[in-house]
């Protein structure tokens, strides 16, 4: 099929292939629950998103999205029979996968209207800055700890240097310009983002606590 698309004798409906796509990541989403009690919770809620598609009210992608962060939900709180999230453990989720609050909002405002719950479905802004913050150092620290330092560790630094000191967030590493240089005898990079250029430590000169400016 895919030489006879390249030939011009067949034509592939990209969008066709795009939405057979996402359903393949629903189905394979849904499929990775395997306790009953999650799984039905998780069928449940993506029976509310379908009529939703049906109504026009989202497309496929969103929902994928939306199915994802309440796998994802599920498996961190790991529940027993009958056992609902609770409002501790969604913010231990919040605090592990900040980025992923606004994709699970749906997913415990479903837990509210179905079973009966009043747990606050996202926190404030102070908060999760804070939590998207604490991430960021968290993984920055993990990469310092790496020994050897694997491969690509310096633009895998620059990456996550970027989203702690100047919250940039999924950098692409093949788009980022980098090169060194030292801030007030602190060793580090000047990299290249969008129209500015903006300043983070090397890992050998970073000190938590270190102060950067751009």
């Amino acid at each position: 099929m895919r030489w006879l698309a390249g030939s011009g004798m067949v034509t592939v409906d990209a969008d066709a292939r795009e939405q057979d796509s996402e359903q393949r990541r629903v189905k394979d989403i849904l499929s990775e629950i395997a306790k009953p009690w999650p799984k039905k919770m998780l069928q449940g809620y993506f029976a509310t998103l379908a009529i939703r598609i049906e109504l026009g009210g989202t497309d496929l992608r969103s929902v994928r999205l939306a199915m994802r962060a309440a796998a994802n939900l599920l498996n961190f709180c790991s529940l027993e029979e009958g056992a609902l999230p609770t409002q501790k453990m969604i913010a231990q989720f919040w605090r592990s996968s900040p980025g992923q609050v606004a994709s699970v909002t749906g997913f415990i405002n479903y837990l509210n209207v179905h079973h009966n719950l009043q747990l606050t479905s996202r926190p404030d802004a102070g908060w999760l800055r804070k939590a998207k913050k604490d991430k960021a150092e968290r993984e920055l620290v993990d990469l310092l700890k790496e020994r050897p330092r694997e491969e690509h560790f310096e633009i895998r630094w620059v990456v996550k240097g970027l989203a702690y000191f100047h919250n940039v967030r999924r950098a692409k590493r093949i788009a980022l310009a980098y090169r060194p240089r030292s801030y007030e005898g602190v060793a580090g990079f000047d990299v290249d983002h969008e129209s500015e250029t903006l300043w983070i430590p090397s890992a050998d000169g970073y000190k938590r606590g270190t102060r950067v400016s751009s």
